[in-house]
C-alpha cells in the first residue's frame, strides 16, 4: 500500500466539476517519520504526474515548529477536469504529541484566485 492510496491525496474531486477548489484534512500515523521523509516518500510516488518540489519551512505556524510542503501542477485530462491543469499543495504538520501528521491539501485550477488565500488559511490553523 502506498503513501498516495493511503491518503487519498487527489483531493481534486472531477466528480463535482463545478468545484473550483477543494481543501481536504487528514490525520495519519506518523511510525517515526520525520517530515523530510514524507516529503521525500510522496514526491517519488507523485513524480510520474510532473514536477513535484519540496520545502520545510518554520514561518506557517505560529509556534515556529516546522511545516513540510509538497506542491505540483497535473493536467485536467489525467484527473477527468475540465480545466487545463491542477495546482495541488500539501502542508504536512506534526501534530502537539508527535504521533500523528495532519495533512492539509488544497487542489484548484492552475489559475484560480484561491490559491492566493491558501497561505493565509494554513497559518490561521491552531492545534491544541
Amino acid at each position: 500500500q502506498t503513501l498516495l492510496a493511503a491518503l487519498d491525496l487527489m483531493a481534486y474531486d472531477a466528480q463535482m466539476p463545478a468545484a473550483n477548489a477543494t481543501l481536504t484534512i487528514a490525520v495519519a500515523a506518523r511510525n517515526s517519520l520525520g517530515l523530510e521523509g514524507y516529503l521525500a516518500a510522496m514526491a517519488a510516488e507523485l513524480s510520474a504526474v510532473g514536477n513535484v518540489e519540496t520545502r520545510i519551512e518554520r514561518t506557517l505556524r505560529a509556534d515556529g515548529l516546522p511545516t513540510g510542503i509538497l506542491s505540483y501542477t497535473t493536467s485536467g485530462d489525467l484527473l477527468g477536469s475540465p480545466a487545463k491543469s491542477i495546482f495541488t499543495q500539501q502542508v504536512v504538520f506534526i501534530d502537539n504529541d508527535g504521533a500523528n501528521f495532519v495533512i492539509v491539501t488544497f487542489a484548484a485550477d492552475a489559475d484560480h484566485a484561491a490559491q492566493t488565500q491558501w497561505r493565509e488559511i494554513v497559518s490561521s490553523m491552531t492545534f491544541s
